[in-house]
């Protein structure tokens, strides 16, 4: 049998414990109402991601057959046929294998070097996309913001 003491130092040690912790919690909670700060999401701040392009594979044929993107964009292959492809790439600016890739599977590659890709499948060697890589807007376009030039010298 315990001591009425010992069960009221034991409810006593149990209140404190519960109110420390529910401080805690209440102090959090007000730290955060008072921080003026506003969350910052994840893509705040962050390089906005590179496009995505798609091209369907169906019938043994590439859908579009003629893609132009930017480079750093990404084409994600979509095999929407009954049968197996392996998409590939010899090109000297996009050299690459996605590999077998059953029907209903998609792969993805990013074409980084402006040129010209010819893609085709290892499997049926009719299919073929033609992918020209430009180089990226920022690159090709001269920032709006930038000073006219001026022919005049400085005084």
């Amino acid at each position: 049998m315990r001591s009425r003491s010992a069960t009221c130092w034991r409810r006593n040690a149990l209140a404190a414990a519960l109110a420390a912790g529910l401080g805690v919690l209440l102090t959090s909670a007000l730290v955060q109402a008072a921080d003026p700060t506003p969350p910052v999401s994840a893509s705040e701040g962050a390089a906005k991601p590179a496009p995505v392009h798609e091209v369907s594979q169906r019938d043994k044929n590439f859908a579009p057959g003629k893609l132009t993107v930017e480079a750093g964009d990404e084409v994600v292959f979509l095999n929407d046929d009954e049968i197996s492809h392996n998409v590939f790439s010899r090109s000297a600016d996009s050299r690459f294998n996605l590999k077998i890739q059953r029907p209903g599977e998609h792969k993805r590659y990013r074409f980084e070097t402006p040129g010209k890709s010819i893609v085709r499948c290892a499997i049926h060697p009719n299919m073929k996309l033609v992918v020209d890589v430009v180089e990226p807007r920022a690159a090709r376009e001269p920032h709006a913001h930038a000073p006219p030039a001026s022919d005049e010298a400085a005084p």
